[in-house]
């Protein structure tokens, strides 16, 4: 069950599909559910993130895949953002997304220039 953005309320729609990342910080999930990310209006599934534990001051954040395969996020100021992907979660190393990183009005994007045929896996590291 996913709560919506809006409350302690049940989210508008499902979620399905959970992963935990390699280091069990982050959950990753797919959902239908338009009240979970603020302004969701492409009536299509959306990749989220959520950081379970950070040492770090950072927020967490959410990526929100728009299709075919553009990433969008919300930014801290002054962090320098790189975005890696996998086509498979057990292969064992991340690489760097062909395309740049724009920053404007608080949000990052990505579009990824050579998307994978069936799937793929992004993160989005701060430093």
């Amino acid at each position: 069950m996913s709560i919506s953005s809006y409350g302690s309320t049940t989210a508008n729609n499902r979620s399905l599909t959970p992963v935990f990342s390699s280091d069990a910080q982050t959950l990753l999930f797919q959902s239908w559910a338009s009240d979970l990310f603020p302004q969701d209006f492409n009536q299509g599934s959306d990749l989220f993130a959520f950081s379970l534990y950070t040492l770090s001051s950072d927020p967490t954040f959410t990526v929100k895949i728009i299709p075919p395969a553009t990433l969008s996020w919300p930014i801290v100021s002054g962090k320098t953002y790189q975005v890696q992907f996998k086509n498979n979660l057990t292969d064992p190393y991340w690489q760097i997304v062909n395309g740049n990183v724009s920053l404007s009005d608080g949000q990052g994007q990505i579009s990824d220039l050579a998307p994978a045929s069936n799937q793929r896996f992004y993160r989005v590291i701060a430093y």
